[in-house]
């Protein structure tokens, strides 16, 4: 027989095992989740940061490469002469020359003409060139001679002639411009001509139309190249203009 003392003891039990089982967390409680949390993530930071990095420099590099690939739709479309160049500064302080931050800029021929004499370039005269589209500052990237990067990214056999390495080739067709109140010279030049054809102008190429170009980059922090450093290949094939991107 069940008395009331019983069912009061019963209903006691239920009760404290109610109240334990939906008890919430004690200060001390949260602040050991608080730091293992803590933990977790400042170990997690580094694998975090080089993922950004990585996404950055791809993004960076397919960037490039479509700037190029509207240079070469432009000069296509409207049957004229159109330069893509850039120059490079230093990563940290854009007011000087270095490695770390690249200016990328697309010009075209106002008059539909190359501008120059192939026979013997001189400077691009900038009042007769139009831009196609908005300056480009990339950072987190230099530019190296691409066969630095032979090693590292994996591309098909380059052509033992007819190549030219934006990274060790200057163009003979430079032209200066400002760019929010500051003065460039750009003499890393792509000439793209009313057929699409890609070409780097040099005092001994004259009309020459390369086998490809080349563009090798490679990730930097700040002014710096981190160990083991990113690195891609831009290439552009002189007779269609076509561009490709090789990563490692």
């Amino acid at each position: 027989m069940t008395t009331p003392l019983m069912n009061y003891v019963s209903s006691r039990s239920r009760s404290q095992r109610f109240s334990k089982a939906n008890r919430g967390f004690t200060l001390v409680e949260l602040l050991v989740v608080i730091g293992v949390m803590a933990t977790v993530v400042a170990c997690m930071r580094p694998a975090l940061n080089a993922l950004t990095a990585s996404g950055n420099f791809s993004r960076n590099s397919y960037q490039i490469a479509g700037a190029l690939e509207e240079a070469r739709s432009y000069a296509m479309a409207n049957n004229t002469y159109v330069y893509a160049a850039f120059t490079e500064r230093d990563g940290i302080n854009s007011q000087q020359a270095g490695k770390g931050r690249m200016i990328f800029v697309v010009l075209a021929s106002k008059d539909g003409t190359r501008g120059y004499d192939a026979a013997n370039p001189t400077q691009l005269d900038p009042s007769r060139l139009t831009p196609v589209s908005m300056p480009v500052v990339i950072t987190g990237l230099q530019v190296v001679d691409s066969t630095q990067l032979s090693g590292v990214v994996q591309r098909p056999t380059a052509p033992s002639s007819g190549r030219y390495d934006m990274g060790a080739t200057t163009s003979a067709t430079p032209f200066s411009s400002q760019i929010n109140g500051t003065a460039y010279t750009f003499d890393k030049v792509i000439q793209f001509d009313p057929q699409g054809v890609a070409r780097i102008q040099t005092a001994s190429s004259s009309d020459d139309v390369p086998v490809q170009i080349e563009l090798g980059l490679k990730e930097m922090r700040g002014n710096t190249a981190p160990a083991n450093a990113q690195g891609s290949i831009i290439q552009v094939a002189g007779v269609s203009g076509s561009v490709r991107v090789y990563r490692q």
